[in-house]
């Protein structure tokens, strides 16, 4: 048995169901192999909204929600089922209710949590269950329910909505409840809640106050030894904190610190992000542990990782020349849709070269259609090597999206079906750190 294929049954447990298909079905019918996924096509604002009304509705009839709210029975009675809700799905219809919009119909967040006798984490996890339908109706219903829920200093809905603050570009002032946001969030900071130690690390660090930043991810690791929270929402974890120092210890040329920090992060909080700086910032790529580390930040869903892991096979793939000068012509039968090719067993030398190419393909596909423009650029070769010409300008349509990118492309869309590209020496790193220098 290869190393390729151990290595495919050593991860494809933990592979999302669609990855695992991919991979299982090269190595059980190796005369076939699936190209030509096109992006998928952005539906139009509207017919979105409608299909996820329908998807609502469809729970149940209509008088099993509120008009203002759109949250069906069934969905709270999961929730309350899957511990979800520190009250009944009835009680939380009937809080519901209290709500137009984001605004109470009456009263102020205080009086509601007594007339419900209920306290105000409450108000936050009906906010949580609400982001589970992505309806539009719901959105000022969950601002209405945080907004009140950190009015009464709910410390879970305080950090939801400062870290949804630092991800967003904001221009102008923060509103309202905004500002109560962060001023309990400072609150907390001063009693050492470990969860708020983290966020203020990230405030310090998106100010480029990298001492003070890591001055308190270092704090946050001291206080706790237990993940921060438990939530889908707020997920903050002793090994994001690890995570964030070694970035930053690497940054302050403290390789050593830095070293230690990510393979603490990785190894003791199986942290995917970890993993892959361990990769890219702190391992040759010749190395085994290259490949280990990106393998591990892979499987965890990290459009990054499987990115890099792509262009890792793809490129010895171009180093064994895999990829045959051929002259192309577009043909209108070269649909976007997924198509099967037959491939011959003659352009690969061995079961490991077919193995790495199944490898390449498949990490280069859950890239590119997580929109890394530079896994984009290669899988779109991948499908101009398997004939499939006309669905890889798609993908570089795509790719030319980012800035950096479009003098290359619009190269290579030049070339495309000319026989002088030789696509066995490609190397975009190279391409774009050239033209960099």
């Amino acid at each position: 048995m290869s190393a390729l294929t151990v290595q495919r049954h050593l991860i494809t447990s933990r592979l999302p169901s669609r990855m695992v298909f991919g991979i299982c079905h090269f190595s059980t019918n190796r005369q076939l192999l699936a190209v030509g996924r096109a992006p998928r096509v952005k539906k139009l604002e509207h017919e979105r909204k409608r299909e996820a009304q329908q998807k609502v509705l469809s729970h149940g009839p209509p008088q099993e929600f509120p008009t203002i709210v759109k949250a069906p029975k069934s969905l709270l009675v999961s929730a309350e089922a899957a511990g979800q809700l520190s009250v009944s799905w009835l009680e939380a219809l009937n809080i519901l209710q209290e709500f137009d919009g984001a605004r109470l119909k009456s009263g102020t967040p205080k009086d509601l949590c007594l007339k419900h006798k209920i306290n105000p984490h409450v108000l936050t996890q009906l906010a949580i269950t609400l982001l589970v339908v992505q309806v539009e109706a719901n959105f000022k219903t969950v601002q209405g329910l945080l907004s009140a829920a950190t009015e009464l200093e709910d410390p879970e809905a305080v950090l939801m909505l400062v870290l949804k603050d630092l991800t967003n570009k904001r221009e102008g002032p923060r509103v309202p409840f905004l500002n109560k946001a962060y001023q309990t969030l400072e609150q907390l900071v001063r009693t050492e809640n470990p969860s708020a130690l983290y966020v203020q690390g990230r405030i310090y660090e998106g100010k480029g106050k990298n001492k003070l930043a890591l001055e308190m991810y270092v704090k946050s690791t001291e206080i706790s030894t237990d993940a921060y929270t438990g939530t889908d929402v707020v997920k903050i974890s002793l090994g994001d904190a690890w995570t964030a120092i070694g970035r930053l210890r690497r940054q302050g040329n403290d390789i050593v610190g830095a070293d230690e920090a990510l393979k603490k992060a990785a190894i003791d909080y199986d942290d995917s992000a970890a993993y892959l700086q361990l990769a890219t910032k702190m391992t040759d790529p010749s190395s085994d542990e290259y490949e280990k580390y990106l393998l591990k930040a892979a499987v965890s869903e990290e459009p990054e990782a499987a990115g890099e892991l792509g262009a890792y096979y793809f490129k010895k793939l171009r180093k064994n020349g895999t990829f045959v000068r051929k002259s192309l012509q577009p043909s209108s039968k070269d649909s976007n849709r997924p198509i099967t090719m037959r491939i011959r067993k003659g352009q690969f030398k061995d079961q490991d070269e077919w193995e790495l190419w199944a490898h390449a393909f498949e990490w280069l596909s859950l890239a590119a259609e997580s929109q890394i423009a530079s896994s984009q650029i290669y899988y779109a070769i991948m499908c101009r090597a398997l004939q499939k010409p006309n669905v890889g300008l798609i993908w570089l349509d795509e790719a030319s999206k980012s800035p950096k990118l479009v003098t290359t492309i619009a190269w290579l869309k030049e070339m495309w079906f000319s026989n002088e590209l030789d696509l066995s020496v490609f190397d975009l790193d190279e391409i774009l750190q050239n033209k960099d220098n």
